[in-house]
C-alpha cells in the first residue's frame, strides 16, 4: 500500500478510538500516529480490546493481528502507537 492508503488507514483508526474514548474526551487529546494507546490515549484494558475488535473486523486480520500482538512484551504492548498497528495493517493486507 501506499502512503495514501496509510493515511487511510490511520483516519479509520483515529476515528474508532474518538469513537471508543469519546468525542468529549479524544478533544482534549492529540491523536496522532505516534499517540501511544495507553500513555497518551490513556485507553483502559477494556476500550483497547474493543478497539482490537473493530480493527479484526474492519480489516479481516483474525488470527494474524492477535499473533502479532502475542508475541510482543509487555513493554512494547504498553508503549505501542497508533503507527504500530498501522504498519502492521498496511504490511498485512
Amino acid at each position: 500500500m501506499d502512503n495514501l492508503n496509510e493515511q487511510q488507514v490511520f483516519l479509520k483508526l483515529k476515528a474508532f478510538i474518538v469513537e471508543i474514548i469519546g468525542e468529549d474526551v479524544a478533544g482534549f487529546i492529540e491523536i496522532g500516529q505516534s499517540s501511544r494507546f495507553v500513555q497518551d490515549l490513556e485507553m483502559d484494558s477494556i476500550q483497547i480490546v474493543v478497539f482490537a475488535e473493530k480493527v479484526k473486523k474492519e480489516y479481516d486480520l483474525s488470527t494474524e493481528f492477535v499473533g502479532w500482538i502475542a508475541k510482543k512484551s509487555m513493554k512494547k504492548i504498553i508503549n505501542m502507537t497508533i503507527g504500530d498497528v498501522v504498519e502492521f495493517i498496511v504490511h498485512n493486507k
